[in-house]
Formats: C-alpha cells, sequence, structure tokens
C-alpha cells in the first residue's frame, strides 16, 4: 500500500507556502515530503496551479515589504529576490546596437577562417625570426629554420 499523508495538509502547505514562498517550509508544516508534493503536482493540475498561485501571493508580499524597506533603507536581497521571482519587471535589461557607416550594416574585411591564416601566419613569421635570432647568437649549434614548404590548409 503507498504513502498515507496526513488528513488536511494540502491546506496547510498551500497556507504556509503563501506566506513563505518556501517549499521546504510548507512541507515540513505539512508533514509531507517533497517529493510527494512534486509527484502529486504532476499527476494533479488544479493542484499544480494552486501552488503556482501561491508561489505569485509571496512575491507579492515580497513587493509590499520592498516597497516599505525602500523608504528607510537599501536592501539589496530584495532586489535579488524581485530580479529572480519576475524577471519581467525587474531585471536590468541592457541593449546595443551596432551600425557601420550612415547606419547601415557593419562589413567585417576578413572572414574568420582568413584571420585565422593571417595569425597562424604571423606567429610562425615570429617562430622563424626568435630562431634565426637564436642561431645567430650561437644559442643553437643546428643550421637556421628553412621556412615550411606546405601552406596552411585553405578550407
Amino acid at each position: 500500500m503507498g504513502n498515507r499523508l496526513p488528513e488536511g495538509w494540502r491546506a496547510i502547505y498551500l497556507s504556509v507556502l503563501q506566506n513563505t514562498g518556501n517549499m521546504r517550509a510548507a512541507c515540513l508544516a505539512a508533514g509531507v515530503k517533497r517529493s510527494d508534493v512534486e509527484r502529486i503536482q504532476k499527476r494533479e493540475p488544479r493542484f499544480r496551479d494552486q501552488c503556482a498561485e501561491m508561489m505569485e501571493d509571496a512575491i507579492d508580499l515580497l513587493e509590499v515589504e520592498a516597497w516599505s524597506r525602500a523608504k528607510t533603507e537599501s536592501d539589496g536581497l530584495l532586489m535579488f529576490l524581485l530580479r529572480a521571482n519576475r524577471p519581467k519587471v525587474y531585471r536590468e535589461f541592457h541593449r546595443m546596437e551596432l551600425s557601420g557607416p550612415g547606419g547601415g550594416p557593419i562589413e567585417a574585411g576578413l572572414s574568420l577562417p582568413e584571420l585565422y591564416r593571417e595569425d597562424i601566419a604571423e606567429q610562425e613569421r615570429a617562430r622563424r625570426e626568435r630562431h634565426r635570432t637564436e642561431w645567430a647568437a650561437g644559442s643553437s649549434k643546428s643550421s637556421p629554420p628553412k621556412a615550411p614548404t606546405k601552406k596552411p590548409d585553405d578550407s
């Protein structure tokens, strides 16, 4: 036989959830496990909707408290909670648009593969120059390095 949940647990759970916005606190007060509540929410859309409504009520309480504290003190935590729970209203939103001359599109002179080829070629030139300098200074007993005969793959 399955787990029997305490009689009246739903009303207690929903009331505590509404006033705290905290599922753990609501579960403890109602004497149920989180996994039981989650299982019932999946199985019963009406209960899931009631839980969502209670969370909205809890967030409304945060807003009331935020307005009250805004008049007397600064509280970064409340702002964080509001941004986390109502991002459409409280999130920071920045938008940046870039355009070319006269508001037109930006034209790129090189594609990414071309940029990579140029960067690799520059690194190879610097490596060869470093080896030549070392060889000329006598730090290398071998002959100066030769330029590679194979070109980088164009794909």
